[in-house]
């Protein structure tokens, strides 16, 4: 056995860990290739990938308990989402009213859709914001 790295504390080890979580969500991203029709998706993705990751670094480091960090993850998500699809409906970086109304409406589109519609798909609206969700949520775990 190591004993370098037996006696190295967690704490010191904590950064290496929190990246490959970050790298372990960045390969389940690419895993849509398969889903998505073309790249263009993948930026958007990544880029909620690692806000989510960055949130859940920041609450771990201020050692939020966990209904606070939730909190902190929905609104972070909210805002994200907001600002990559409906950015014209928010008001002072906030999501309003019609941001939820427009969100809601595409995942209902996206829902009767979903049945008929094979593989790859245009990442648009109700099926691109499902991924943006999914991603953001599995990030900040």
């Amino acid at each position: 056995m190591n004993t370098a790295i037996a006696k190295t504390p967690r704490s010191a080890l904590l950064p290496f860990t929190e990246f490959a979580l970050l790298l372990t969500t960045c390969a389940a991203v690419f895993g849509l290739i398969r889903i998505f029709s073309g790249l263009g998706f993948l930026k958007t993705l990544l880029i909620a990938a690692a806000g989510s990751h960055l949130l859940a670094v920041l609450a771990r480091r201020a050692r939020l308990p966990l209904l606070p960090a939730i909190l902190v993850s929905l609104l972070g998500g909210s805002i994200t989402i907001g600002m990559i699809f409906y950015r014209t409906t928010m008001q002072f970086g906030l999501p309003t009213v019609r941001t939820w109304n427009l969100a809601f409406e595409d995942q209902r589109a996206a829902m009767k859709l979903f049945a008929t519609t094979v593989p790859p798909v245009k990442p648009e609206a109700g099926f691109f914001l499902a991924a943006v969700i999914a991603t953001w949520l599995v990030a900040f775990l």
